[in-house]
């Protein structure tokens, strides 16, 4: 069962490097619940994911996911990346784990991230943990 999780998480990495939205939104589950990161809400859906993406690639702003380690064990992989940001001109990396569950369909159905971004980078609080749906 590795590989297709590993399908999975490439396909979401490889997409989202290559700026490729309508392919990056097919590696997600229309059902999938989405903590980003760990301790904010969680955002359920595939209107969820398209948020993400649209609040990741704002004007500005622009990311690069460089895995560093990946572990699959049974239905779910964690993955260690180097996140290269650009926001508005402020360039930097911030580190993070994430955690994939894939489903009997070979999509994403569950994903947990953690990261703490110092106080020069500022996200949208979309990826905030004081995030709610009114933001």
């Amino acid at each position: 069962m590795k590989e297709p999780i590993e399908t999975a998480v490439h396909t979401h990495i490889d997409c989202w490097n290559a700026g490729d939205r309508d392919k990056w939104l097919s590696a997600w589950h229309p059902d999938v619940i989405f903590q980003d990161p760990v301790g904010s809400k969680e955002k359920n859906g595939i209107v969820a994911i398209e948020n993400t993406w649209d609040k990741a690639f704002q004007a500005g702003h622009s990311w690069n996911l460089e895995p560093v380690f990946m572990s699959v064990c049974g239905d779910q992989v964690a993955v260690h990346y180097i996140n290269h940001g650009n926001l508005d001109g402020n360039i930097f990396d911030l580190e993070s784990i994430e955690i994939y569950w894939i489903g009997d369909c070979g999509r994403i159905v569950r994903c947990h991230t953690y990261f703490n971004p110092s106080e020069d980078q500022v996200l949208d609080p979309w990826f905030t943990p004081g995030w709610n749906e009114e933001d």
